[in-house]
């Protein structure tokens, strides 16, 4: 049965772009944080994870910010309370004026009694 180009690893590995190495990222990331003065966006995802663990190899004080729509997990709070104690972050937790559960819904839902936990580590930058 004939291979597909799409399918086939010699074709797949020609087209493949070189990876940088951690050491080509950190020094992106420190070039970028000697210019610029910032903060790192922090969702609590995979990639958001990964984003955070390469920004504090280069500067373990980096602010870290996590924008709370409102609308998160339980879980989610969890994991940002986890995450803070883990690795002594310096988390800052910024909420919307008004919660989007009330903005974007239409008003039937906005009777929802989803609620956001008050958060021992809401400090606004």
């Amino acid at each position: 049965m004939p291979t597909l180009p799409g399918l086939d690893p010699t074709y797949l590995a020609a087209r493949r772009r070189p990876r940088a190495s951690v050491d080509d990222i950190s020094a992106r990331i420190r070039t970028h944080l000697d210019d610029h003065d910032g903060y790192l966006a922090f969702s609590g995802g995979k990639d958001s994870l990964v984003a955070l663990d390469l920004a504090l190899r280069v500067e373990p004080n980096l602010p870290v910010v996590f924008f709370d729509s409102g609308l998160e997990y339980p879980e989610t709070y969890e994991y940002l309370h986890h995450m803070q104690d883990h690795w002594d972050l310096q988390l800052h937790v910024m909420r919307p004026v008004t919660p989007l559960c009330r903005s974007w819904l239409p008003p039937a839902c906005g009777t929802t009694p989803h609620k956001p936990p008050p958060l021992r580590i809401c400090t606004p930058c």
